[in-house]
């Protein structure tokens, strides 16, 4: 849904927001570059969008993540906490730097629309990746993992390699410290021990 207001006190609007059978489940702050900057969508999550007893849907747990899209970077948090606010880059890479390449299809950003929020595999992240864990830094206590773009192309290309040649390949995964090797593991690792194939037989004895 496009302009949705998130403030039962005034007449503020989210870009968009993404419902699952009615449920909503993500909200996009869009910015172009030409006008404005990635850092300027960052500015109005972290401002502008403070979660309130007038604003539910800004509340940790209602939406499971919040994205902030530029035509060149997307970023992403789980959890609207003003000045708190902590947000990881939702990049595909570009050939070893940070952001992302060129696309021929347009914005440079369109893998988050043709890939990331294409129907199946956006409802395989709420079902199978995203995840509550215990966490300190939280006031409530659990913090919601969300997986980043490496995360996810890793395990949906083992899975998927798995799928289509069955079990006995070599697969390489090439993560850089501190990118979250632990939380790739553990979803791929699940995935696997639940993997069957086309008649339902399980694919794996153990992982």
């Amino acid at each position: 849904i496009r302009q949705v207001r998130f403030d039962t006190t005034s007449t503020e609007t989210i870009d968009l927001v993404l419902l699952v059978n009615g449920v909503p489940v993500a909200t996009l702050e869009l910015k172009t570059d030409n006008v404005q900057s990635i850092e300027d969508a960052k500015k109005q999550y972290v401002q502008d969008r403070k979660p309130a007893r007038s604003r539910r849907l800004l509340e940790p747990g209602r939406c499971l993540v919040h994205f902030a899209v530029s035509n060149e970077e997307v970023y992403m948090t789980t959890e609207l906490a003003g000045q708190a606010t902590r947000f990881l880059p939702f990049n595909r890479g570009n050939d070893g730097h940070a952001g992302n390449p060129v696309s021929e299809n347009g914005s440079a950003t369109d893998y988050l629309w043709s890939w990331a929020l294409e129907r199946e595999l956006f409802l395989r992240i709420l079902k199978d990746y995203a995840v509550w864990e215990p966490t300190a830094s939280s006031a409530s206590g659990f913090r919601l993992v969300f997986p980043r773009v490496h995360q996810l192309r890793a395990v949906e290309a083992v899975t998927g390699g798995v799928s289509a040649r069955g079990s006995g390949g070599s697969y390489l995964i090439w993560h850089s410290a501190g990118s979250g090797k632990t939380k790739t593991i553990a979803w791929l690792a699940h995935r696997l021990a639940r993997h069957m194939d086309a008649a339902a037989n399980k694919t794996f004895d153990s992982v």
